[in-house]
């Protein structure tokens, strides 16, 4: 058996983030697996790998150190980081395996130092097939910081382009991304959207029940009763006579989004929509009350929730946890509304958490940008703002009156929404994979 494992071809698929936060690459970690490869997973640590438990044997993880994420006082940004990319590429370079290497290295882009040159010219050297997964464009996120007109930033496009152009194939995640990168004269590039793994599925009112009484004891500030909470009852959801669990008809709305709490996602243009909406609410009493669930790590975490305790909510309470893999898509299918506050600094890509709530089946509010109607469709199955007073109106719409807590009864707009929804979450990853990414990697081996 060991031998049989030693013989299949191996796949490197690097992220220089945290692993167990890169949903996309870890599908394609999944979809090879599942086609008879094996997979070095490589990148940085923090969270948790879910697929290490289900592929046992088929993968392994080799770990670079994030460096940059450090930082140092008194040293100029750009001195600190260049120290940081030659420490990365140190790690990186001890990261791959140069004993066995793989058959193809699939590498995660953003960001594109140092991956992009130096898995390049591990890939002359050791004769590896060199892919890249286009997520986005590192130039355009390095100009959210420094200026487009910095010479680093023309440095980093210069790299993006002059790398990516030496990739066997490469897959990117819209069409207007795939015809940019045409343009740019990289040919050998297809698009493959991302699609919800399996663990994204709507769930039936009595999961949702259980699920929303088990988190509400480790958020009793969000999810409790006024008189303290019970395990039997909460905000959200009670346990019958005959212990079976259920919603309760009279429940707050249920808002979620999901963020990396970077430069990219404007969450004051949130909280300024959710202090109108609080003083609307207050005043007029058909407008639901509302949990907001905002889920996630990142550098703005910590300002963002000084500046929630420091607004007297009265309608709205904001929780702000870390959720697991597991609670993370029972969340989505347990919400109400995802609210989703992407905008891409290329105008090019698209939001994976809003790929995550379809395939829970939940309708998303979300912020308007150059290709987001390849995803999220005004009125059909989302609704489209761009700015605090239309994502407030959106809201509005959404929690007036109590047609929300039933959405898949009657003729609403809710039940409309939902059903436009469920057609999206109809496809799955691994089926669009098989036919977009499957026969590049073939053309490269015989029989997997």
């Amino acid at each position: 058996m060991v031998m049989e494992e030693q013989r299949r071809p191996t796949v490197a698929v690097v992220v220089l983030g945290d692993i167990g936060r890169s949903p996309r690459m870890r599908y394609h970690a999944s979809s090879l697996i599942e086609e008879g490869f094996n997979v070095n997973l490589i990148g940085y640590g923090g969270s948790e790998i879910p697929e290490l438990k289900k592929y046992p044997g088929r993968i392994s993880v080799s770990y670079v150190k994030d460096y940059i994420s450090v930082t140092a006082q008194g040293m100029s940004r750009i001195f600190l980081y260049f120290i940081k990319v030659f420490a990365l590429t140190l790690s990186l370079a001890w990261a791959l395996n140069w004993r066995r290497p793989p058959l193809c290295v699939l590498v995660q882009n953003p960001p594109s130092i140092p991956a992009l040159p130096v898995l390049y010219l591990y890939c002359l050297v050791t004769k590896a097939h060199f892919f890249i997964d286009w997520h986005n464009y590192g130039h355009t996120i390095l100009s959210l910081t420094l200026k487009p007109t910095h010479p680093l930033v023309s440095v980093c496009r210069w790299v993006e382009f002059h790398f990516g152009s030496r990739a066997v194939a490469g897959f990117c995640v819209t069409d207007a991304m795939r015809a940019d990168l045409n343009n740019h004269g990289l040919e050998r590039v297809a698009t493959l959207y991302d699609l919800p793994s399996p663990a994204f599925k709507p769930i039936s009112d009595e999961e949702k029940a259980k699920f929303l009484l088990r988190i509400g004891e480790l958020y009793p500030k969000a999810f409790c009763c006024e008189d303290g909470g019970k395990k039997r009852v909460n905000r959200f959801a009670q346990l019958s006579e005959i212990g079976t669990a259920e919603l309760k008809a009279e429940r707050p709305g249920l808002v979620v989004s999901a963020t990396s709490w970077t430069e990219d996602e404007d969450f004051q243009m949130f909280l300024t929509a959710l202090e109108t909406y609080d003083a609307q609410a207050v005043q007029n009493k058909v407008i639901a009350e509302l949990v907001v669930v905002i889920t996630g790590k990142g550098p703005l975490k910590r300002k963002f929730v000084e500046i929630i305790d420091s607004i007297p909510w009265r309608r709205i309470v904001i929780v702000t946890p870390w959720l697991s893999a597991e609670d993370y898509p029972r969340m989505l299918a347990s919400s109400d509304l995802g609210v989703s506050l992407h905008s891409s600094s290329s105008g090019l890509d698209l939001p994976m958490k809003v790929v995550d709530m379809f395939g829970a089946g939940l309708p998303v509010a979300a912020l308007d940008f150059s290709c987001l109607e390849e995803l999220v469709v005004n009125d059909k199955n989302g609704i489209v703002f761009n700015n605090a007073s239309e994502l407030h109106a959106a809201l509005v719409k959404w929690f007036k009156g109590p047609d929300f807590k039933n959405p898949n009864a009657g003729n609403t707009f809710h039940k409309t929404y939902r059903d436009n929804v469920k057609r999206f979450a109809s496809r799955d990853w691994h089926s669009h994979w098989s036919d977009i990414a499957l026969p590049e990697f073939k053309k490269f081996v015989s029989n997997p």
